[in-house]
């Protein structure tokens, strides 16, 4: 088996092995999720959210991080087919860009081919693979850094850098940045980039580290167009 086969065989296992988890999580997280909202409702109708509104905000903070990692969970069980239709690149492209929180004085800086207006895709996959990575490069880049994310014509293929200003990879995780549960980011579970490498696989391209303008860390994808 190839090395992208035996990658894509481990992948699919682990997913489906913890989808049926992250079913069960799904319901305690909306619980948890609905009665801080409520609770938020009803302190502030008594006037007596002062102190408690920090706790309440880190309650659903940690609440979208975790239902993030069960779609991340939920993505990986799945072997549907990717779409292949019209996609509105610019539109994507801001759609994840906007989507990413970022520090005030953090710069992300979006480049586009001008002839580059409708490309063939999956735009639901092509979206989550450019959160998955500028979620990264925002957190690798920190306050006062900057992101860049490029999209270009290569031969038959679009290809997108997304690159950061911060440290780069640790060279102690090389390559198994892209194995699932390995992650340098301190606020990471090791998801996003084995899965992001799979959806780009699944249409027949690739998600691989790459040289690019700043001095962090740059993935390229490359997608058939």
């Amino acid at each position: 088996m190839s090395d992208r086969g035996h990658r894509t065989a481990e992948l699919a296992f682990l997913g489906e092995l913890m989808a049926s988890i992250a079913h069960e999580l799904r319901n305690p997280l909306g619980v948890i999720d609905s009665s801080a909202h409520l609770l938020r409702s009803r302190l502030q109708r008594s006037r007596a959210v002062a102190g408690c509104e920090e706790h309440l905000d880190r309650i659903q903070g940690q609440v979208r991080i975790a239902a993030r990692i069960i779609d991340d969970l939920l993505e990986l069980a799945r072997s549907r087919p990717p779409k292949r239709e019209a996609v509105d690149l610019p539109a994507v492209l801001e759609s994840a860009r906007s989507s990413v929180a970022t520090p005030p004085d953090l710069v992300v800086e979006v480049q586009l081919e001008p002839s580059l207006h409708v490309v063939h895709g999956d735009p639901g996959h092509l979206r989550q693979i450019l959160v998955n990575l500028l979620e990264n490069a925002v957190e690798a880049a920190g306050a006062g850094g900057r992101v860049r994310l490029t999209a270009l014509v290569e031969g038959s293929e679009l290809a997108l850098r997304v690159s950061d200003s911060g440290s780069g990879i640790d060279p102690d995780l090389g390559l198994s940045i892209f194995d699932a549960f390995v992650t340098g980011r301190p606020q990471g579970v090791g998801l996003g980039l084995p899965l992001s490498r799979m959806l780009a696989e699944r249409s027949g391209g690739s998600l691989e580290l790459g040289d690019g303008p700043l001095p962090g860390a740059t993935f390229v994808v490359r997608l058939p167009i």
